[in-house]
């Protein structure tokens, strides 16, 4: 809970930095330049702004936990089960802060739904597209996590030798698979329709199963919140 509170903490500073850069500052503006007031919040992104938090959130916070914990005597194990359920509820934030959204909006549930047929308005597909999006944060979260937790295992000299180079290899990597993938002539059609099994795609409905898109998101999930636990137990503490 403690975890939690300070991730609910954090999240209401992001959302008070995002409407001061979003709406009040050029609001002030229009108000010095013109004295037109004017304000409205419209075309809001509140869901995208607390997805990417949720991102950060795992990204960022790991060895600070990590610290707090070992201090007051809390194991790696019950820590990072304590991260993981703090990751949930603060998913099931995001999940709400989506609905109220979409109802200010006057939108769907069914609009951002994951392997979900848009025109089929019944109760367990309302259902099935609300579990799939708190699992798609959730698979948003654990990827995070275990990213953040690989970096906290780096020295300050470490992470930046990753944060500088990765992002230049991959490009490196990006540039010649695309030259390879251009200059071959490559069958793709086998490969579309693998994928399409893969996730349950129907050309005569057009829609995807969403068995198998459940099935996906919890595999993801499941790896990466693997691996989150891995690297979870090899952190010490640094000097640095």
């Amino acid at each position: 809970m403690y975890d939690f509170k300070q991730s609910i903490i954090r999240l209401g500073w992001t959302f008070v930095w995002f409407l001061g850069i979003t709406y009040f500052i050029p609001t002030l503006f229009s108000v010095a330049i013109d004295g037109n007031v004017g304000f409205k919040i419209t075309n809001t992104a509140f869901t995208a702004v607390a997805a990417l938090y949720l991102f950060i959130d795992t990204l960022m916070f790991n060895y600070d936990n990590f610290k707090w914990t070992i201090q007051n005597g809390v194991s790696r194990r019950t820590a990072w089960f304590a991260r993981i359920k703090g990751l949930f509820l603060l998913a099931l934030v995001v999940l709400i802060i989506d609905f109220i959204e979409k109802l200010i909006k006057g939108q769907n549930i069914l609009v951002n739904s994951m392997f979900v047929g848009y025109q089929n308005h019944t109760f367990g597909t309302y259902l099935i597209a609300i579990v799939q999006l708190y699992l798609g944060f959730l698979m948003l979260a654990s990827f995070g996590l275990a990213i953040g937790y690989f970096m906290a295992l780096l020295s300050k000299r470490g992470k930046s030798i990753v944060i500088i180079g990765f992002p230049v290899v991959l490009v490196v990597v990006l540039t010649y698979l695309a030259k390879v993938l251009v200059q071959a002539n490559i069958n793709w059609d086998p490969i579309i329709n693998f994928s399409k099994l893969i996730l349950g795609y129907s050309d005569s409905s057009g829609n995807y199963n969403p068995l198998n898109g459940t099935i996906i998101l919890l595999l993801w999930i499941i790896i990466w919140g693997g691996l989150s636990y891995w690297f979870s137990s090899k952190l010490r503490l640094r000097r640095d």
